[in-house]
């Protein structure tokens, strides 16, 4: 049709709000900081380098960790691992595991003038390439639900999310072990973000409560081109690692 033909747009009904198309949970922020949200709407890929420390050894995690929105209220997680480390004495670097995870918003609720909050539950899928005997990984199989709860505070662009994921392998090395994490996140001017994540695992059947945190910093160079890194730290026994730092990309879509 040519464009003198084409129909002239309706006048507005200044009467009638227009849908609100804005994520009740957007206090994360826009950019690097939803992409660092395991709970907010976004589609991502992070392409992330990890080193570990534990002892006299050193494990370098790479991965491609993303996300995308297959419905509203449905998001798929995936991420693949690929490991090089001295664990047993010489050097060694095998595919680690390959992880899915899809997560159902059932509700977005506003508590009051200043906060929103989302409710969140899933399950994770993870598969190990069983290389135990170069010191890379477990071989067990392993199923996780998960539960969550994303609390936002758009004026000051902050998100507290309290979540706990029980892990339950059904097949290989048995599993048994429940993860309680506590995660901040604050978007910062001119591209900026900031991420607290602090958690404490319970190995049902060693008695033993490793505790890990990780603080993140990042910062949007454009709206779909990210960079961020981080400082990890872990206590307790039976810990899966000392220190770690990393650096990552991040795309968004």
């Amino acid at each position: 049709m040519a464009a003198q033909d084409a129909p002239l747009p309706e006048p507005p009904d200044e009467t009638t709000e227009p849908a609100s198309t804005e994520d009740p949970n957007a206090a994360e922020g826009e950019g690097g900081a939803a992409g660092s949200n395991p709970l907010a709407s976004v589609n991502k890929l992070d392409l992330l380098w990890t080193l570990l420390g534990s002892g006299d050894t050193d494990t370098h995690d790479l991965s491609a960790e993303g996300a995308f929105m297959l419905h509203p209220k449905l998001k798929l997680n995936y991420e693949v691992h690929y490991f090089a480390t001295d664990v047993t004495g010489s050097s060694e670097n095998d595919w680690e595991s390959i992880r899915i995870k899809p997560i159902y918003f059932p509700a977005d609720l506003t508590l009051n003038d200043e906060w929103t909050m989302r409710v969140a539950v899933g399950a994770e899928y993870i598969h190990s390439f069983d290389n135990v005997d170069e010191g890379i990984g477990i071989d067990s199989d392993i199923a996780a639900p998960l539960f969550g709860l994303a609390f936002a505070k758009p004026s000051e662009s902050l998100t507290l999310i309290p979540l706990v994921q029980h892990f339950l392998s059904f097949d290989g090395t048995s599993v048994n072990s429940t993860a309680f994490r506590l995660i901040g996140i604050k978007s910062l001017p001119d591209g900026f973000w900031l991420k607290l994540d602090a958690k404490i695992l319970a190995d049902w059947h060693h008695d033993k409560t490793p505790i890990d945190g990780e603080f993140e910093f990042g910062k949007m160079l454009n709206p779909n081109f990210g960079v961020f890194g981080k400082a990890l730290v872990g206590a307790g026994g039976d810990r899966v690692f000392d220190w770690g730092v990393a650096a990552g990309v991040r795309f968004n879509f």
